[in-house]
């Protein structure tokens, strides 16, 4: 059982605003409600966001200027860094999720590729192209949308209930990696030929071209998680999510 840890207001409040910028829904040099405004709709009081917001400055989030209010910072280098902390911190608790969806997700695509009937594919190629599109666009929210979408699809196709089950629980634990991972640009793009992959061997009908497809998706993902963590240093990228 694990212990009860007390989280502040203050760290509640941090999250909600960082939860917003990964996600897309702030870009980067976009001016932040106001702190009556954070205030009101967070429903906390100003102290507290004012707090939030030193706190989110000095994690790179937010740029807070004198007289002007906070801005979302400029992100490139930010935004890797920010993302290469997160993973630093949760790249335990990833990759043994990784793990599981190698063994799971492999037999969902091959399940799929025999189970999966025309109208579900036909959705499943319509999700693919609103994620390309989002890809193309840059918009983050919706790149995590449609590639939780496509997954479940996969889930679904195998018309087996307890993958579908298994896969709802892996989709809620990955949201976050997500968010943080497609705040990277090369690996938003990175995701898109491995999709297309998966859909030509479901339209093949070949469950072991299926599983191959899904376990090289899934590999590259680890990949780009890995390399973030490592820096430039395959070896060490490798040995770190091979231990």
């Amino acid at each position: 059982m694990q212990p009860i840890t007390k989280v502040s207001i203050t760290d509640k409040v941090v999250e909600a605003i960082k939860e917003y910028i990964i996600t897309g829904n702030y870009s980067s040099g976009d001016k932040l409600p106001s702190e009556n405004g954070l205030s009101q709709q967070l429903q906390v009081g100003r102290s507290t966001i004012r707090e939030a917001l030193r706190i989110l400055q000095a994690m790179g989030y937010v740029d807070i200027q004198h007289g002007r209010g906070a801005f979302v910072a400029q992100p490139r280098d930010i935004t890797a860094s920010i993302a290469k902390n997160w993973f630093s911190v949760n790249n335990y608790k990833i990759a043994d999720i990784m793990e599981v969806r190698l063994a799971v997700e492999q037999m969902m695509a091959k399940l799929c590729a025999t189970n999966m009937t025309d109208s579900e594919l036909a959705g499943l190629m319509e999700i693919q192209e609103n994620f390309v599109q989002a890809v193309h666009t840059g918009q983050i929210n919706q790149i995590i949308m449609y590639d939780e979408y496509f997954h479940n699809g996969i889930a679904k196709g195998s018309h087996n209930p307890l993958f579908i089950t298994i896969n709802a629980q892996i989709s809620d634990a990955l949201r976050s990696y997500r968010a943080h991972s497609y705040s990277i640009p090369e690996n938003r793009t990175h995701a898109v030929k491995p999709h297309q992959d998966i859909i030509q061997a479901l339209v093949r009908h070949d469950p072991d071209e299926a599983s191959k497809a899904m376990e090289a998706h899934i590999l590259i993902a680890l990949e780009d998680m890995s390399l973030l963590v490592q820096g430039d240093n395959p070896e060490a990228a490798h040995e770190a999510f091979n231990k």
